[in-house]
């Protein structure tokens, strides 16, 4: 029988197996961290959510610093835009194709 957190996992990444798109969903529901509802009805642990939103935060803040997007840049307006982080892991995996 599968393990309860990989179940749980499973469920947020739907329709999807993906790890990337269950960590968006995560920070996206438990509204970077501040939602304990969603939190505790997940089985996830708060500090941990916490500092993942916290990095997320923080690397928002330091891509335009070393030339990788600011305000109104592709990354700003594709935020949370699903099919393009797919598009763009897959990118990175099959670089040639």
């Amino acid at each position: 029988m599968p393990h309860e957190s990989g179940i749980n996992k499973a469920k947020l990444a739907l329709p999807y197996i993906s790890d990337h798109i269950a960590l968006l969903n995560v920070i996206q529901g438990s509204k970077q961290g501040t939602d304990v509802m969603f939190i505790r009805e997940h089985n996830l642990i708060e500090k941990t959510v916490k500092q993942m939103a916290d990095a997320q935060h923080k690397l928002r803040q330091d891509l335009p610093d070393v030339g990788f997007g600011g305000l109104g840049s592709f990354q700003s307006r594709n935020t949370g835009n699903v099919p393009a982080i797919i598009a763009s892991l897959v990118a990175g995996t099959y670089p040639n194709v």
